[in-house]
């Protein structure tokens, strides 16, 4: 288990990118349900509520619904859609696009870089995220707890955050 964090350390030599970031963010919701909660209520805040009784469902990488329009995660809690837009040095916005594409689905949008709120969406930042989850440190469970340190670990290399 020593070896955690070393490996996502070098992960995030080689996997920098948007769609990289996307992967293993989806990969960790996956596997810890704990980190998904985490992530999702950092994203949406007070606009999603899950419970002990929430089931989500469909939690999925670039799901495309209209041609052209693949946000980088949907999933559907309690009936309701929800999108999340990942950026990473990248400043083609899709709010309208999204907006369109999937009218009645709640869009979270993170970046690496400050934007403030567009179109209704407060954006958050991967730089918020990587404090939100160390200010968690005693939170989680010891199975979660590499695991979350070495996604620090590669959040910090691949959104160069200092």
């Amino acid at each position: 288990m020593k070896n955690i964090v070393p490996f996502f350390q070098n992960l995030s030599e080689r996997l920098r990118n948007e769609n990289d970031l996307s992967d293993v963010t989806w990969a960790l919701c996956m596997t810890s349900s704990d980190f998904m909660e985490v992530f999702l209520e950092f994203i949406f805040g007070d606009r999603i509520i899950i419970s002990d009784e929430s089931k989500i469902f469909d939690f999925q990488r670039e799901f495309s619904k209209v041609s052209g329009s693949r946000p980088d995660f949907y999933f559907i809690l309690d009936d309701k859609e929800y999108i999340i837009e990942v950026k990473i040095y990248d400043d083609g916005h899709h709010f309208v696009q999204y907006n369109e594409a999937f009218p009645n689905a709640e869009l979270g949008y993170i970046t690496n870089y400050y934007m403030g709120s567009q179109n209704g969406v407060t954006v958050k930042t991967w730089e918020g995220f990587y404090n939100h989850l160390i200010s968690l440190k005693t939170y989680w469970q010891e199975d979660d707890k590499l695991l979350i340190e070495g996604y620090c670990e590669f959040l910090m290399s691949a959104c160069n955050i200092i």
